[in-house]
């Protein structure tokens, strides 16, 4: 293999992308010829989930080349031990985190704060800036105060002029813009105000003075039409009407002005022409000044979010890459750490390429490029198909582009490769997936949805290399396109109700007579669709995990420890109480009834005095067990503690065993909250009903065992497969753009969209078709991996709304109502699997219990004389270790490891000197030269465990294990543990004779271990 050397697999869905990275990870480390370490290579991927997927398989294939008969088998051991106690070597981590480290490793030279903490920037921080702005908003302030209440002014002024029903929550509507600007500054790009008002007012002048002179010049000579004449005095006199209101003043020729019998040979063409460009720069000037307003009070958003991050020694983590270049940039300079990377890593692999942003790259591009130039190596992966993330920066051009951008490599050592195989799906939804997605059928589509006229240029070549083949013995497999209410569109009510009676029918009456629900997965596009189908199988007991099942937001019980902290936070909180003491929780622990609390409820219903005093005085017993101590410790305990203290004062984890998963995610959602600072119950029941949707200390993690269907959006689904994928919202977004960016090097220029704005502009028409391509590539994109998520069985429906605008329906084209290919895989049902119990919870200690004595181990309390006997059989082992080989002047070599050992260990040279003096025992030490020798040797079996052999010795025709043992009786535990080495040694060594032996230091005798191997 040639050094430098790129490498790019452009692999379609299921052709084993991981596996390729893991493949040529390994390779890395195994190939003699590279002998890479693992500090020398670097693997980048885009999940954490695909992160450990990874260190997964390379540790798995490691393992196996080295309890195969590769001749490789002992390098692949080695690499196996050094990846386990060099763990931190191993890097296989997520771009992210690599700039992270990077941008933390250079924070002095980046300019930050060496404490600073990396996060990934989330709506909460976005309203806490906001709010600080909107605190600044008042009548007849001055200074600071006075700008941004005149800018927040002029925002209001034009968001009521744009839109007069916007609603009363103009809040939303100015995060929602703002939070757009944002995510394209975080790519590295300034935002920049190109116009004014007043330049459109200027630009509307001259038009108006052209039109004037073009009818005084023209006016005798040609014949108007009276459509141009009347549309001409419109604008001339009326403040409002804008020329693109008329066709007539959008004319590119003056034939088109004028009458048939109008002579128009001789007048200057160029002169209208002018005016055009004029009539266009006044629509860009206006579309642009449409977002004028939200420049302005940004670039105070800006610099609200810039104290704020200074503040709290923060970056975001959409900004890394911004960071980098930005400084990579300024003067040429490169941060130190770059240096120290680019002496260490000589080979990158890089993971879903496709997904990677331009900034990113520039941040990885100097390192890779110092890596190849000392003879390293690039291998990337990916699949331009599946690029499904150009809302965050991915841009799937890079793919082509990056291999061609090194100076340092050669074209002859720029290799590409195009899998063909898909391991993951069967051959009947291969089929179905590569007829679809042929440029033959994608181009027909276009025709039929009309896309075709409305982009001319459109097109698919993305699609060109997608046709796979099946891995031989993935036969068979099931496809089924249903149309719900074929030939009867029907308003979104109704046919969501046809379309939840077919999906409970598939569910119920076919699948999982053949499937487990936990093979079943159902992908949609948006979260609002994952909630309805999270309520309409959970409301017939179908069971469901999802974002929405699983966020502990949403279950019952966490909502009453809810309601339990925000009355303890705020005791004449009535209802916070009242729901605490009628829930499950509180009533299961207190043995009193809800028909108890109910009538309790009622019968003080006007009472006005707070709720708690009166339950006090009704029920003084379970006030005092159950309420009183918590009521008491608010204020005095962080919250983490007082929620363990209500957690065992209830005994929730007993009570409620199903749901302990729930209480430790809560448990964790206030450590966080703690970490972040929220160090009060108020802070965290602030954070905990803000409303943010994004949360992950919220989310609970799926345990495998968890025999439920999976409903989540496609994009969380990237990377995955199910056997079982069912698609019941089969449609392409074609929603309305109403936003473009220009760019202009390192700044983009937004534009607010009008139609007849892009018909006076043919710079707006541009940009708003490469938007609208860009969407509904990536919506193909988007429905190709869904579809390709299926491993045995797919279903598809196709939803007739009456009213399709914003959606477009697959490229699907079937006259049909049924679409089928293939037959079901089984017939027989799943055989039931054994429900897997959790471990019992260990109890929850809060930290004042944990001042006490420690707590001595049992074998601290044996008889000293037994006490001794185990040290000095763990000194015996130790120095037993340090003995390789052993010559003629043996007792010298030993004399010469006294001054490395310690006081305890040279008690037992001398019982080790008399060992080694009785003839039996030293054919175990006095070694010929061709003999290898292991002391303390791992041998790893093939469920991951780790076995310590004493002294292993190796040669041409045996390998023979010795185990010694001190001050232990003999038992048949010892032998079961050669026997267990020897099988494992059999399975490394199938061409030599294995042998093993105990030997009993303090006994002086040795024993042969039979076994039937």
């Amino acid at each position: 293999m040639d050094f430098p050397r790129i490498l790019t697999v452009a692999a379609s869905a299921g052709s084993g992308k991981t596996y390729a990275l893991s493949e040529r990870y390994t390779t890395l480390l195994l190939e003699p010829t590279i002998g890479a370490l693992p500090r020398n290579i670097l693997a980048i991927t885009f999940t954490k989930a695909a992160t450990e997927e990874m260190k997964g398989r390379i540790i798995s294939s490691l393992k196996e080349t080295a309890l195969s008969n590769s001749p490789i088998r002992r390098s692949a051991n080695e690499k196996v031990e050094e990846l386990l106690i060099k763990y931190s070597d191993f890097k296989v981590q997520t771009i992210d985190s690599f700039l992270a480290a990077i941008v933390k490793s250079s924070a002095l030279e980046l300019g930050l704060s060496p404490q600073l903490e990396v996060i990934p920037e989330s709506i909460s921080h976005l309203n806490l800036v906001l709010d600080e702005l909107f605190s600044h908003i008042r009548p007849g302030s001055q200074g600071k105060d006075k700008e941004i209440t005149g800018r927040f002014l002029s925002l209001l002024n034009e968001l009521l002029q744009t839109d007069p029903e916007i609603g009363w929550d103009i809040r939303q509507v100015i995060l929602k813009n703002i939070s757009e600007l944002k995510q394209r500054t975080s790519r590295g790009q300034r935002l920049k105000e190109m116009f004014s008002y007043e330049d459109a007012a200027r630009k509307r002048k001259e038009i108006k003075k052209s039109i004037k002179a073009f009818l005084n010049d023209y006016g005798d000579v040609l014949i108007f039409k009276e459509h141009f004449t009347r549309a001409a005095h419109r604008l001339l006199k009326e403040k409002e009407f804008q020329p693109w209101e008329s066709k007539m003043l959008l004319k590119e020729s003056i034939t088109e002005l004028c009458k048939k019998n109008s002579l128009t040979s001789g007048i200057p063409q160029e002169e209208w022409e002018g005016i055009q460009r004029n009539i266009s720069s006044l629509a860009e000037i206006t579309a642009h000044c449409h977002f004028a307003p939200f420049v302005s009070f940004f670039t105070l958003f800006e610099e609200t979010m810039r104290a704020l991050k200074n503040r709290q020694r923060i970056v975001f983590v959409e900004e890394l890459s911004a960071q980098l270049k930005a400084f990579l940039t300024a003067g040429g300079a490169v941060p130190e750490i770059y240096f120290h990377l680019g002496d260490r890593i000589s080979h990158f692999l890089i993971d879903e390429f496709q997904d990677t942003s331009r900034l990113q790259w520039e941040s990885l591009f100097p390192l890779i490029e110092e890596a190849l130039s000392r003879g390293g190596s690039l291998f990337y992966v990916g699949d331009k198909k599946q690029s499904i993330y150009g809302f965050r920066g991915g841009e799937s051009a890079l793919f082509n582009e990056a291999k061609g951008a090194f100076p340092s490599v050669e074209k002859e050592n720029i290799e590409e490769r195009f899998p063909e195989i898909n391991y993951r799906s069967r051959k009947n939804i291969i089929s179905f997936i590569n007829k679809t997605f042929s440029i033959e059928n994608l181009t027909l589509w276009t025709e039929h949805s009309g896309i075709s006229e409305q982009l001319p240029e459109f097109s698919v070549v993305t699609y060109a290399h997608s046709r796979q083949k099946a891995f031989r013995g993935k036969e068979g497999g099931l496809v089924r396109v249903e149309k719900i209410s074929p030939g009867e569109p029907l308003g979104r009510e109704e046919l969501d109700t046809k379309l939840g009676e077919r999906l409970i029918e598939l569910i119920r009456d076919d699948i999982t007579h053949r499937f487990s629900p936990r093979d079943i997965a159902i992908l949609v596009r948006k979260n609002t669709e994952v909630s309805w189908i999270t309520r309409t199988l959970s409301s017939v007991g179908i069971p469901i995990a999802s974002e929405k099942t699983l966020n502990i937001s949403s279950n019952c019980l966490v909502q009453e420890i809810i309601s339990l902290l925000t009355f303890l936070n705020s005791p004449p909180d009535n209802l916070s109480f009242a729901c605490f003491i009628s829930g499950d929780v509180f009533l299961k622990a207190t043995a009193l009834t809800r028909e108890d609390i109910f009538s309790f409820l009622l019968h003080n219903r006007k009472s006005r005095s707070p709720l708690y005093v009166t339950f006090r005085d009704t029920f003084p017993e379970v006030w005092e067990k159950f309420l009183a101590e918590c009521f008491q410790a608010v204020g005095f305990l962080p919250p983490y503690d007082l929620l363990c203290r209500i957690f065992r004062g209830y005994d929730v984890f007993q009570n409620f065993p199903d749901d302990e998963g729930f209480f430790y995610q809560l448990l964790e959602a206030i450590k966080i909250s703690e970490g972040e600072g929220n160090c009060t119950l108020e802070a965290f029941l602030n954070l905990w009903h803000s409303g943010e949707e994004k949360k992950e200390g919220f989310q609970v993690i799926l345990p495998e065992y968890t025999d439920a269907i999976k409903v989540m959006t496609i994009h969380k689904a990237k990377g995955l497969g199910f056997p079982v994928v069912i698609i019941p919202f089969a449609y392409l977004d074609n929603k309305s753009i109403q936003e473009v960016y220009g760019e202009e090097r390192d700044s983009f220029i937004p534009y607010r969209l009008r139609r007849n704005y892009m018909s006076a502009s043919p710079m707006l028409k541009k940009l708003y078709r490469e938007e609208l391509t860009m969407q509904l590539l990536n919506e193909i994109n988007a429905f190709y991996v869904a579809v390709s998520r299926a491993e045995s069985e797919l279903y598809i429906f196709l939803p007739e709304y009456r009213s399709m605008a914003g959606k477009l329906l697959p490229p699907i084209i079937t006259t049909e109502s049924v679409l089928e290919s293939g037959c079901p895989l089984s017939l027989t049902a799943p055989t039931p699997k054994k429900k897997k119990v959790p471990p019992s919870p260990a109890h929850i200690s809060e930290w004042q219990e944990k001042l006490h004595r420690t707590h001595i181990k049992e074998h601290e309390l044996t008889p000293f004389r037994g006490k001794g006997a185990r040290e000095r059989g763990i000194f015996t082992h130790k120095f037993l270790a340090r003995i390789i080989k052993l010559s003629k002047n043996w007792e010298e070599e030993i004399e010469e490891l006294l001054p490395q050992l310690a006081e305890g260990e040279k008690e037992i040279v001398p019982l080790t000197k008399r060992l080694l003096g009785k003839k039996e025992f030293k054919r175990w030490f006095f070694l010929p030269d061709d003999v290898q020798v292991f002391c303390e040797k791992e041998i790893v079996d093939t469920y991951g465990a780790a076995h310590r052999v004493d002294r292993l010795l190796v040669s041409v025709r045996s390998a023979v294990v010795i185990e010694f043992k001190y001050g232990e009786p003999r038992s048949d535990e010892h032998k079961e543990q050669v026997i267990t080495y020897l099988k494992l040694l059999d399975e490394v060594f199938p061409d030599k004779n294995i042998e093993g032996w105990l030997v009993y230091v303090d006994e002086m005798k040795q024993e042969k271990i039979l076994w039937a191997g």
